[in-house]
């Protein structure tokens, strides 16, 4: 019987010149050239198919005036907490993906003809691990020498897809030494900006908003040796009235990869220079978060926080109050130094 395996894709939009540096790309010397993944997270089971083979396509897209040569190869991933991502040849880790996945065939040029072309390659699994596999797709991108004159465009490269190969015994029941812990910071509610000067200078009072909007953000730890899918759920609510509730797309945390999640209460309004802020003018906000590990059909670990705070609209009535009192000061001051009829002062004290 085949064994179930999972494989993710992760977005990545890599651009000449701007590319993170763990891509290995060269910056370009003239016109850009443009290449983007496309297509979503994939997860295949091979044991449902009769011939124990999971297969799926990656899509990338290439825009740019220059013709180019297209390579496509399995990568090595190291990870640290951080989240910062070193490559190596296929083969160099323990958790390599190299004899577990193979690549299909795919176009090895690209000839522009003024619009954006997009290209695939069959990645497939059918093999038996004892452990979690994990690595990369990447592609490059060089100006076809045979077909480009003048100066060089430079190189684009980067990792299209992370890939995770899963051995069945994950499903439905973890081994001890791979036991996975999620863990979660206390939630963290910053006040956005602030119109006016009173909202900038005075501190804020903890636990207490003058009137928002406010980002909330809180870290999640993997600290197992394993990697596991992140979901993750907000509800915000204000007494009985659920001001937002919305769930993140699943995230591919490393292990011992720290990741953040966030989430604003203010919102764009489309076709328009506006914004909402989700926050009442007045009362107390719930704030609460839960997410979920997963690897395969597992649940690894699940965890969960929540926070209150008051909105109060007080910074600009305590500064009203504050500059009326010197205002008071001031007069009261100068009345008991003032001159009486006889020439002679009062002085204060």
């Amino acid at each position: 019987m085949g064994f179930p395996l999972m494989i993710t894709g992760v977005v990545l939009v890599v651009v000449a010149g701007t590319a993170p540096a763990w891509a290995g790309v060269q910056p370009a010397n003239t016109e850009p050239t443009t290449l983007t993944v496309t297509g979503r997270a994939i997860q295949l089971e091979p044991s449902s198919f009769a011939n124990g083979v999971a297969t799926d396509s990656l899509t990338f897209r290439i825009t740019g005036p220059t013709p180019q040569i297209i390579d496509v190869e399995i990568v090595d991933i190291v990870i640290d907490p951080s989240g910062a991502k070193s490559l190596f040849p296929a083969g160099s880790t323990p958790h390599t993906l190299q004899g577990v996945m193979s690549l299909g065939l795919f176009d090895t040029r690209y000839v522009p003809d003024g619009e954006a072309q997009n290209f695939s390659v069959d990645v497939a699994s059918s093999t038996v691990t004892d452990d979690v596999r994990y690595g990369g797709v990447r592609v490059t991108i060089t100006p076809d020498s045979g077909l480009v004159s003048g100066p060089s465009v430079g190189t684009v490269s980067g990792v299209l897809l992370m890939v995770l190969v899963i051995p069945g015994g994950f499903d439905g029941v973890l081994p001890e030494a791979g036991a996975t812990t999620l863990s979660m910071s206390p939630l963290r509610v910053s006040p956005v900006g602030g119109e006016n000067i009173f909202e900038r200078i005075l501190p804020d009072i903890p636990g207490v908003v003058n009137r928002g909007p406010v980002t909330i953000d809180v870290d999640l730890t993997n600290e197992s040796e394993n990697p596991f899918f992140l979901t993750t759920e907000w509800i915000i609510s204000s007494g009985d009235e659920v001001l937002l509730t919305t769930s993140r797309a699943q995230t591919l945390v490393f292990a011992e990869e720290v990741t953040q999640e966030q989430i604003d209460t203010v919102f764009d309004i489309p076709g328009s220079t506006n914004a909402v802020n989700l926050l009442p003018a007045f009362g107390f906000v719930d704030v609460h978060i839960t997410s979920e590990a997963r690897l395969g059909q597992s649940l690894l670990g699940a965890t969960g926080q929540s926070t209150s705070f008051l909105v109060l609209r007080w910074k600009e009535p305590f500064a009203g109050v504050l500059a009326l009192t010197i205002v008071w000061f001031l007069m009261w001051s100068t009345r008991r130094t003032a001159p009486d009829k006889n020439g002679s002062a009062t002085l204060p004290g």
